[in-house]
């Protein structure tokens, strides 16, 4: 259960990627009614799948994989199990070629350091990579303890995932949307993450991984809390500066830390604007991935992706049409500057070490 709570308010929680989080904890429930193929688990099951795939498609389909590999891999029986697990692995690199054939697509070698779940640990800045080595350790330790464990279908849907998590792209473009699936990779190994804890939980404890686990979380928790607290501040400065503005403003965040892996300062401008002004910059209406959607040229939102982006990296070249518009800078003492950019120049970013 510790390690379920790290996983919990991991890397995907805080990047915000909630209809994608909602979405695998149905699946994940909808796996664990379905694993004893009974009818009501089905039943249930189908009924959470539906629910998950209104808030992202991405975790039904693993999902449903998972439950195929099950249900086949009992039928096979132990022997032939690792030709169906070989199958599997052959079927992830036939679909990796089509999908990579027919739509545009984007795979990193970075995708090897995500085969774990571990990552999910490494939140904001370097100070959380041993916290994940760490973590690393110990589900080895417990693993090498675990007698018979190559042979059972939890830890062969591991293989499985971590196998897709490095093969397949992390970023697909698909049709009738204006912005790539991203983080796919990234985002998945969430679910390798739980699916590792399904697998430990029948290794034999010892004290020593009681007290390594307590460790871990309370040294991850407790650097959550500072690097929130630090954030919170910073983010009550933004808002101080966005309640100066007048209402329903046109507003942009021009602060940035880039060596974050969580980078937390890019949308809380866009908090900071919710029943006040419009977060110009925000991304998401001009991606056609969300309910709500722009179409044409507005005083609320940038009409293009191109354009939301150019704002978030500081190149775009503001338009007559933007103005008024208002952009948030820190000076150096990390103090929020409001200013009106001028027309006909890029409207710039400012770095600021808020952890």
């Amino acid at each position: 259960m510790p390690w379920i709570a790290v996983l919990a308010y991991g890397w995907v929680f805080h990047m915000g990627f909630f209809n994608f989080y909602l979405s695998l904890g149905c699946c994940l429930w909808a796996l664990a009614s379905a694993w004893d193929w009974r009818r009501r688990g089905l039943a249930i099951a189908a009924l959470l799948l539906a629910v998950a795939y209104l808030a992202h498609a991405l975790p039904v389909v693993w999902t449903t994989g998972v439950l195929a590999y099950l249900w086949l891999a009992r039928r096979a029986g132990t022997r032939n199990q690792i030709k169906l697990f070989g199958a599997a692995l052959m079927a992830i690199v036939a679909f990796g070629i089509v999908l990579g054939s027919t739509l545009a697509t984007r795979w990193s070698s970075k995708q090897i350091t995500l085969i774990t779940g571990a990552d999910q640990l490494w939140v904001f800045d370097d100070k959380y990579a041993p916290l994940a080595a760490a973590s690393l350790l110990v589900w080895g330790l417990s693993l090498w303890r675990l007698k018979g464990v190559w042979r059972s279908l939890q830890f062969q849907i591991c293989l499985i995932t971590a196998a897709a998590i490095l093969l397949l792209p992390s970023r697909v473009s698909i049709p009738g949307y204006q912005h790539s699936l991203v983080y796919i990779a990234d985002r998945m190994s969430l679910a390798l993450g739980v699916s590792v804890c399904a697998v430990l939980a029948a290794a034999p404890s010892r004290p020593y991984d009681r007290y390594a686990i307590a460790i871990v979380a309370a040294l991850f928790f407790g650097m959550l809390y500072r690097d929130e607290r630090l954030l919170n501040q910073f983010e009550d400065r933004v808002t101080a500066a966005v309640a100066q503005l007048p209402a329903n403003a046109r507003v942009v965040s021009g602060i940035d830390q880039p060596d974050l892996r969580v980078n937390a300062l890019t949308h809380m401008v866009d908090r900071s604007c919710v029943g006040r002004c419009y977060s110009y910059a925000n991304y998401e209406p001009s991606t056609a991935q969300f309910r709500v959607r722009v179409n044409r040229e507005n005083p609320m939102v940038a009409a293009t992706y191109a354009d939301s982006f150019g704002f978030q990296t500081g190149r775009y070249v503001v338009k007559e049409r933007d103005l008024p518009l208002y952009q948030l800078l820190a000076d150096e003492r990390g103090q929020i500057q409001v200013r009106i950019p001028p027309a006909g120049q890029p409207c710039g970013i400012t770095a600021w070490k808020v952890l």
